[in-house]
């Protein structure tokens, strides 16, 4: 019996050790079940960490670049807007310097007209000198024949005649360009 109660006894220390070692494994896998789990846990929140802070860094990255691109935007929209103004104000300038033009053109189409009617006046009153001095030579031609008395007072007459024509010619004259200024 002794031998039974030896052989019992080392079967219930074996059937023990092996409760005890499957207790021992139970517990080891349980216990690295959890630390799995665990591990997994922390893996997924860094993982969801990592996407959120991934998201927002990606969130400001879209702000930062939408800042930039409406920062240029406005200074291109600015920058528009003073060239715009320049353009105007060049357009505002040039339609002053036409204006101007077309006066000046208009005062030198009048003064041109002034200069005709001075040219055509002068031109006549040239063509009276002629006709004067032509009439001149032929009464001098004429009184060759006289004494030299006669020829002297007739001399004298005829400038006499031809300076008061040439006052009157000039009072004339100096009348129309009053005039003329006046009107102008």
């Amino acid at each position: 019996m002794t031998y039974a109660l030896i052989v019992f006894l080392a079967l219930a220390l074996v059937a023990a050790a092996i409760a005890a070692q499957r207790l021992t494994a139970r517990r080891l896998r349980t216990e690295a079940e959890r630390r799995a789990s665990e591990m997994l846990a922390d893996i997924e929140r860094r993982a969801q960490t990592r996407l959120k802070e991934a998201e927002l860094e990606a969130e400001e990255r879209k702000s930062a670049a939408e800042a930039r691109g409406e920062s240029q935007t406005r200074k291109k929209r600015e920058e528009l807007q003073r060239l715009d103004e320049r353009l105007k104000e060049q357009e505002r300038n040039l339609a002053r310097k036409l204006q101007l033009l077309g006066q000046k053109q208009q005062e030198l189409n009048e003064a041109e007209g002034r200069i005709r009617e001075k040219e055509d006046r002068l031109a006549a009153a040239e063509r009276e000198v002629q006709a004067l001095l032509s009439e001149r030579r032929q009464r001098l031609e004429k009184l060759a024949g006289t004494t030299a008395r006669d020829a002297h007072r007739e001399l004298l007459r005829d400038i006499e005649a031809e300076a008061r024509q040439e006052a009157a010619n000039l009072v004339r004259r100096i009348e129309e360009d009053a005039q003329a200024e006046a009107n102008a």
